[in-house]
């Protein structure tokens, strides 16, 4: 009896092992470092089949020059405090360009591109607690779904600090979006969107503008203004 017992412990932590082996290989976090360019961390991105994780990391000065990043699987992307991704180029499209779904980005400060982030029909999308300043366009989503922009604070947009077409179930929360160029918040050709305890002001056109919607929610701290707090068409 104790041998056959013997057995079948030696046959459980042989089959708990190889388990916690494989959960290992199948999570893997990349560190990026300041020496860096895109090439090669699309290379990671691109070629690194166990990657879940990308994370940028503030070895001294934290910018990041001429950044542009293609994000084509489910990852976390994250960084040390004080990681800045600058443009260099009037051409450089965008810092993040995110066709997968389930992607979360957090705690980056992004300036100088033509669009901040853009994402194009993915489902499960997160943008928390980014910076965005002096972009043509903060953040772009379209043909999208169950997004959520929380706790951004966008400012000195060229265009709209926030667009968003033709996607469905959004939040928008507790972002401060400021001095921008056209309006705070765009919505068109979209349903299901919550926008609610965002700071909303100083943008040359309107705070929010929604076109063709339904189902929005709108709640928020809304001033200096010059044109229109909401304007729905």
């Amino acid at each position: 009896m104790n041998k056959i017992s013997n057995k079948l412990i030696v046959i459980l932590a042989f089959f708990l092992l190889i388990s916690f082996s494989l959960s290992s290989v199948s999570a893997t976090t990349c560190f990026v470092n300041e020496t860096m360019d895109s090439e090669e961390i699309n290379n990671w991105i691109d070629n690194m089949v166990d990657i879940t994780s990308l994370h940028f990391k503030n070895t001294g000065s934290g910018v990041y020059n001429g950044i542009v990043l293609n994000i084509i699987k489910a990852i976390n992307v994250t960084c040390d405090a004080n990681v800045s991704l600058v443009a260099t180029d009037e051409d450089d499209g965008y810092a993040f360009s995110v066709s997968a779904n389930s992607v979360n980005i957090t705690g980056f400060k992004i300036s100088g591109y033509i669009n901040g982030i853009i994402a194009d029909g993915i489902n499960n999308f997160q943008i928390i607690s980014n910076t965005l300043i002096d972009n043509e366009f903060g953040v772009s989503i379209s043909d999208s779904n169950n997004v959520k922009i929380d706790n951004n604070t966008i400012t000195g947009s060229g265009s709209n600090g926030v667009s968003i077409d033709s996607s469905n179930n959004l939040n928008l929360t507790s972002n401060a979006i400021n001095n921008g160029e056209s309006n705070g918040i765009s919505i068109s050709d979209s349903g299901n969107v919550n926008i609610a305890k965002n700071t909303i002001f100083d943008n040359e056109d309107n705070a929010i503008a929604i076109d063709s919607s339904n189902n929005t929610n709108v709640d928020n701290i809304v001033r200096y203004l010059f044109f229109d707090n909401i304007y729905i068409v």
